[in-house]
């Protein structure tokens, strides 16, 4: 069996599979893994979820995902409940005997390795139309279980007890971020990987502990057409993420087809894998079809091997397998978004309600109305005096 690859896996890997772009700006469609200085454009309340499951060896399915986002004015709030970020590994670590006069005792021991993220939060705040800046907080579950032996002699038998010593190493990670939108068709960020760590349990390092090595992350999305959107990001950890989508109008809403390659540090394959992505959007929901396809195989599970290169990342690690993701989003907007903004407005002369009928053929006032959606619409002024 070949060694393990030498890996690193992008924090910045997306189960929306970077589906989104300028045609379907209204939903988020990523979360703090590509967007940990949580830039939206969302208008009001959003509720989503993201399915999942393997498409490779045993089948499995989860919930992934389930988030919900809020903007207040310049405010923009984000949690996330994440079920199904965990990893799980299970290792022989060696066989014990006993052997007497009349019976021969074997026990294998097992070590068991699990690691979860189970929630987080995240705030940004609009300093204007083009920038804003953000932080994420996410809490990570560790738990190691480590089987030893505990012979047991009598004048009758020997045998062999196992003993389980379980060792929790939770923690907290946050991240700031910051983004710029220079131009309506290009979109730059730079964050942080791993900026900050508050560990529960900090009385001494343990040997299976998840790798938080620092780093920053950068991404540049950008429309040379309003139907094309090219997107990259890059991990200064030696990981990238490059790809494009194309959207057109379909049925009252746009439909969007995609792909992006993953690079890795020291793959074998300079693209260890691709996340195709499909996604449909209207005024009020979105639905995004995604996946990852692994080119690279190993999947050497020595603990030796494992504790020599680790994980930094529960989801998309060396040992991750083909995923398909299913998410949904809703957008639940309880204010009348307006369409039209009046600047320049100049009282021309004095009002006098007595004198209202004067008004009807000499205008008071004048101003220019704005139209700030993306729809043609007609608009028809009205005062009351």
């Amino acid at each position: 069996m070949s060694a393990l690859q030498d890996t690193y896996a992008q924090s910045s890997f997306n189960l929306y599979g970077n589906a989104d772009n300028y045609n379907n700006s209204s939903f988020r469609l990523n979360s703090f893994e590509s967007n940990p200085g949580n830039f939206s454009t969302l208008k009001d309340w959003e509720l989503s979820a993201i399915f999942g499951g393997t498409i490779s060896g045993e089948s499995t399915s989860n919930i992934y995902m389930i988030s919900l986002g809020k903007r207040i004015r310049n405010h923009y709030l984000y949690s996330r409940f994440t079920p199904g970020f965990e990893k799980e590994f299970v290792f022989n670590t060696g066989t014990t005997k006993i052997i007497s006069d009349t019976s021969e005792v074997e026990t294998i021991l097992k070590t068991n390795l699990s690691y979860k993220e189970n929630f987080g939060f995240g705030y940004s705040y609009n300093f204007s139309e083009n920038f804003s800046s953000g932080f994420s907080i996410r809490y990570f579950d560790q738990k190691f279980t480590e089987e030893t032996v505990v012979p047991i002699f009598t004048d009758t038998l020997n045998t062999i007890i196992t003993e389980s010593k379980v060792t929790s190493k939770n923690y907290w990670r946050g991240d700031l971020g910051v983004n710029y939108n220079p131009f309506d068709n290009l979109k730059i960020n730079l964050s942080s990987i791993n900026l900050f760590s508050i560990k529960e349990n900090s009385d001494s390092e343990d040997k299976y502990e998840m790798s938080t090595d620092k780093g920053i992350q950068i991404g540049i999305n950008y429309s040379p057409i309003k139907s094309l959107s090219l997107h990259s990001i890059y991990e200064s950890t030696n990981g990238f993420v490059g790809g494009f989508n194309y959207s057109f109008d379909l049925f009252g809403g746009n439909l969007t087809a995609g792909v992006s390659a993953i690079h890795n540090k020291n793959f074998d394959e300079t693209i260890a894998g691709i996340l195709p992505v499909i996604n449909y959007s209207t005024e009020l929901f979105s639905v995004t079809l995604s996946g990852v396809r692994y080119f690279s195989k190993d999947k050497n599970k020595l603990l030796s091997n494992f504790l020599e290169k680790k994980i930094n990342n529960v989801i998309n690690n060396q040992y991750s397998d083909d995923r398909v993701f299913l998410g949904v989003n809703f957008a639940l907007s309880f204010e009348k978004e307006k369409s039209i903004k009046l600047i320049d407005v100049e009282i021309k002369r004095e009002i006098f309600p007595t004198l209202q009928d004067n008004y009807i053929n000499e205008p008071f006032a004048v101003g220019t109305i704005v139209n700030i959606s993306n729809k043609s619409i007609t608009v028809k002024p009205s005062s009351l005096i």
